[in-house]
Parts: C-alpha cells; structure tokens; sequence
C-alpha cells in the first residue's frame, strides 16, 4: 500500500512543481504519516503539516517532519504558521464540518503570488452519476459532496483567482479496486497476505476526485 500511495504522491508532487519551486515554503493540510511531505522536502522544499490524527503526526514527527497535531480549524487560526508559497490538501475538503472556513483560512496563509492546490470529489461526474447508490465514494466519513462550480465558487469567495481543474488520478490496486466496486454491501474477506490482484496496480482517474489550482495574486 506504500508503494501505491508514494506514486500517488509523486504524480501530485510533479503537479504541485509546475506552479511552486523549490525551496519555497509548502504547507500540507492533512499530512498524515507525511510521505507527501516527504517527497517534497527531498525535492528541496521547505515543508510543514497539520494533521488531526495524533498517531499519524507523530509517525510524521519521527521522520524529521515539521507536523502539528491538531485539525486545520484551530491551527490555520495561528498567525505563527506564517505564510506559504503553496498550500495543498488532498482529499481533505470533504471530510471537515464547515469547508469554506477551511478554505478562508488556508487563502489568509497564502503568500501574495501563492498557490493553493487541492482534490476533492466532484459528485457531479459521469461517473459518480453512472454508479448512483454504488459509488465507491459515498461513504461516512464525507460529510459534503461538491460539484466543480461550488469548489471554484468556495475560493473566489476568498479572493483566489481559479487557474485550472483535472482529473486527480490515484494509483489503486486491482484488489482494492475491486472491492470498493462490488459494493458498499459486501463482506470482505479478511486476507493474511496479498492476493495476485492485489499486486496489480494502474492509474485511476474518472475525475469523481477532482484537482484544483487557485493563485493568491493579492
């Protein structure tokens, strides 16, 4: 699962490079374990985190990280973050209870001329309409749904000029893939170790999970 989620992060990394540079200042919003973080910071950035999970901050902390531990609510509300030359979130935005104050406080942490990049879900997708009741991604844990026009919509709210929107492709295995398909429905078996399927592993991108570029040109 490291592996699939390095080249995730890569590929998002890649993205990010085209509008921020190294060493520039880059905040992750939702860093968990910080592998994300990681590969920036060994690209040349200068990288911190927030993370709401204590364990996930931590393990980030023992790497060398600069993580805090603690939602983006409270710690975006301290002005001791400073500014950022980019802000990131990935598949973050639907998790929190009041997103466009997330979004107002990660553009007040944006530098003049800095870019904010983030994916979250796009329900309004061929795809996530095809699947209706069967979308993979209709789960507990996201609290809202956006279509593209309400995202944009968020960040003009706060000043941010939208620049551009694609796909955010993960990397998933055939196993997984698999499994989120059949149904929300389905008992799935406990495995001891990987399964042939689950050693296949490809690009995904429907675009039911969307990226997202704005820029502060305050």
């Amino acid at each position: 699962m490291i592996d699939i989620k390095r080249r995730t992060f890569t590929r998002a990394a890649d993205i990010v490079e085209k509008f921020v540079i190294p060493p520039a200042k880059l905040l992750e919003i939702g860093a968990y374990t910080g592998l994300f973080l990681k590969i920036c910071e060994e690209r040349g950035f200068t990288v911190q985190g927030i993370e709401p999970s204590k364990w996930g901050a931590q393990f980030a902390i023992n790497q060398g990280l600069d993580v805090r531990s603690g939602t983006a609510e409270v710690l975006l509300n301290d002005s001791d973050l400073g500014t950022f030359n980019g802000i990131v979130s990935w598949d973050v935005l639907e998790h929190v209870p009041d997103p466009a104050k997330d979004f107002r406080l990660a553009a007040s942490h944006l530098a003049p001329g800095g870019y904010l990049i983030l994916s979250t879900l796009d329900r309004s997708n061929w795809f996530a309409r095809l699947m209706g009741k069967r979308w993979p991604w209709l789960i507990p844990m996201h609290l809202h749904y956006f279509d593209q026009a309400a995202v944009i919509s968020m960040a003009e709210s706060c000043g941010l000029v939208f620049l551009a929107t694609k796909p955010h492709v993960h990397y998933t295995s055939a196993g997984y893939a698999w499994q989120r398909l059949i149904g929300h429905d389905a008992q799935m078996t406990a495995r001891t170790k990987p399964s042939l399927l689950d050693k296949l592993t490809f690009p995904v991108g429907f675009g039911d999970v969307r990226l997202y570029v704005f820029q502060n040109v305050a």
